[in-house]
C-alpha cells in the first residue's frame, strides 16, 4: 500500500508543487535580501578592485586577482556605473547560463515530459540554493568554467562522438580561465585527473586531446598573467592573503579560530579577523601558533584529525540535504547492473552506446569525494560547501541520466522521497 503511493503520479505532482513553491519562495527571498541587499554579503571584495574601461590596459587586467570575472564585472559596471551590482549581474548570468547549458546539454530523461519538468527543477534548485548566484563573487563563475570544461574532458573518452578540435581549444580555454578566476580550481582539477587515471588507465595517457586542452589551459592562464610573468616572475592569483607586515597570516586566522570552535570558547557562527590574532599572540606570547599544515600536523594531530572528520561529515551532510535521494542512488553504479529494480539486464547494458556515461559517472562521483577529502585537508577551520558545488552539480546530472535506467516505479519512488525529503529540510530550517 505504501509502494502504491510513494509511486502515484497523483502523489508526485502534489509534493512536486509544495516542494516547488517553497524553493520559489527560498529563491525569491534570497534574491530580496542577497541580491538587493544595499549592504555587502561574505566575501564582497571584488567591487573594490574594478576598474574603468574607459581607462583599460592590459598592465592593470593582468595584475589584478580573478582577472576574467573583474574584467566582466569592470564592462557591465560601464553600464551599470554600480560596482556592487555590477558584481552581483555577472554572478547571476553565470547561473542563467550554466542553466541553459545544462538544459540543453544534459540527457535528462527519455520521453516523459512530466519527468523531464522534475529533473530539471532538482538540477535548478540544486543550482540556486546556496544563493551564491546572487552574491558579487566569482565562485559562480568558476563553476560554469569548470562544469563545461570537465564535460569537455570527458567526452573526449567517448570513442562514439568524438570531440571538434573547437571543443577542445574551448574546453582547454575555459579551463585555464577558470585557474585564473579562483585557484580552487588546481585542488578540483588534481582530483579529477586522478579519477581520468583510475578509470581510464592506459586511454588517459592516449588521450591527445588531453595534452592539447593542458598545453591551450596552461597558454592561457600566462596570457592572462603576462604583466606579472614578464615583470614580476610571478602569476597573481585570487588567494587570500593577510600582509606580512601584520605579523600574523590566514593560516594562523583560520587555526586559531578551529582552536577556540574545538574548546567551545566562541560559537562556531563567529569568525575571528587578524586583529584577534594579533591581540592573541600579545596575550598569550608564549602560545604555540603554527605556521604552516605540516606544522599543525605534526604538534597537533588531534585537533587536526578532529577537524577534518567534522568537515568530511559535514560536507556529506550537505551532499544529501542538497541532493536528496539522488546521492546515494549515484553509488549503485558500483554493484551489479543484472538486477530486477533495472528496465535492462547487464548483456542490454553491455550493448548501450551510453555505456561510457556510466564510467564519467563513477569518474565525477570520486572526483567530488576527493575533493571533499581535499578541501577537508586544507580547510583547518570549516568546510564550506561553495568549493564542491561544481562537482557537486554534476554529480546531479549524472545521478538524473542513471536514473533513466530503472524501472518507471523505481524513478516515481526516487523522485516522491526526494520532495519529501526537501520539504523536510525547508521545514527544519524554518523552525
Amino acid at each position: 500500500m505504501l509502494k502504491k503511493y510513494f509511486t502515484n503520479k497523483v502523489v508526485s505532482l502534489v509534493l512536486f508543487s509544495l516542494f516547488l513553491v517553497l524553493n520559489l519562495k527560498y529563491i525569491v527571498e534570497c534574491f530580496f535580501t542577497v541580491f538587493l541587499n544595499s549592504g555587502f554579503n561574505a566575501d564582497e571584495y571584488y567591487m573594490k578592485i574594478l576598474y574603468s574601461i574607459s581607462d583599460f590596459s592590459f598592465e592593470r587586467f593582468s595584475s589584478t586577482p580573478s582577472q576574467p570575472y573583474v574584467f566582466l564585472s569592470s564592462v557591465v559596471n560601464f553600464f551599470l556605473d554600480d560596482n556592487k551590482m555590477a558584481t552581483r549581474f555577472v554572478s547571476l548570468f553565470s547561473c542563467f547560463v550554466l542553466l541553459v547549458y545544462l538544459f540543453r546539454k544534459t540527457n535528462l530523461t527519455n520521453d516523459s515530459t512530466l519527468e523531464k519538468i522534475f529533473q530539471f527543477v532538482f538540477l535548478f534548485c540544486l543550482t540556486l540554493i546556496g544563493s551564491q548566484c546572487f552574491v558579487g563573487t566569482s565562485d559562480f563563475f568558476q563553476w560554469v568554467l569548470i562544469i563545461i570544461s570537465f564535460q569537455i574532458i570527458l567526452k573526449t573518452f567517448d570513442l562514439n562522438n568524438k570531440s571538434s578540435l573547437f571543443q577542445i581549444l574551448t574546453g582547454g580555454m575555459l579551463l585555464g580561465l577558470a585557474i585564473c578566476v579562483r585557484p580552487t580550481t588546481l585542488v578540483i582539477l588534481f582530483t579529477f585527473i586522478i579519477s581520468l587515471i583510475l578509470f581510464y588507465k592506459g586511454h588517459f595517457f592516449r588521450n591527445k586531446s588531453i595534452y592539447l586542452m593542458g598545453i591551450v589551459s596552461i597558454v592561457v592562464v600566462c596570457l592572462v598573467n603576462l604583466y606579472p610573468l614578464t615583470t614580476q616572475q610571478q602569476l597573481v592569483l585570487d588567494a587570500k592573503e593577510i600582509p606580512k607586515s601584520t605579523g600574523t597570516s590566514w593560516f594562523e586566522m583560520n587555526y586559531l579560530m578551529a582552536k577556540k570552535w574545538d574548546a567551545n570558547e566562541i560559537p562556531r557562527t563567529q569568525w575571528l579577523s587578524h586583529l584577534d590574532v594579533i591581540k592573541f599572540k600579545k596575550e598569550n606570547p608564549e602560545a604555540f601558533i603554527p605556521k604552516n599544515y605540516l606544522d599543525l600536523l605534526v604538534h597537533e594531530p588531534k585537533l587536526y584529525s578532529k577537524q577534518m572528520i567534522r568537515m568530511f561529515a559535514m560536507a556529506n551532510y550537505s551532499n544529501f540535504r542538497y541532493m536528496f535521494l539522488f546521492f546515494p542512488l549515484l553509488f549503485l553504479i558500483f554493484i551489479n547492473r543484472n538486477t530486477i529494480i533495472f528496465k535492462q539486464r547487464i548483456q542490454q547494458f553491455l550493448e548501450d552506446d551510453r555505456l561510457i556515461d556510466f564510467k564519467n559517472h563513477k569518474v565525477i562521483l570520486l572526483t567530488h569525494f576527493l575533493s571533499i577529502i581535499s578541501f577537508s585537508f586544507l580547510a583547518i577551520k570549516l568546510f564550506e560547501t561553495r568549493w564542491v558545488f561544481p562537482t557537486m552539480i554534476l554529480c546531479l546530472v549524472y545521478s538524473l541520466q542513471y536514473l533513466n535506467y530503472f524501472k518507471k516505479e523505481v524513478r516515481f519512488l526516487v523522485y516522491n522521497i526526494s520532495f519529501i525529503l526537501g520539504i523536510l529540510f525547508f521545514i527544519k530550517n524554518s523552525i
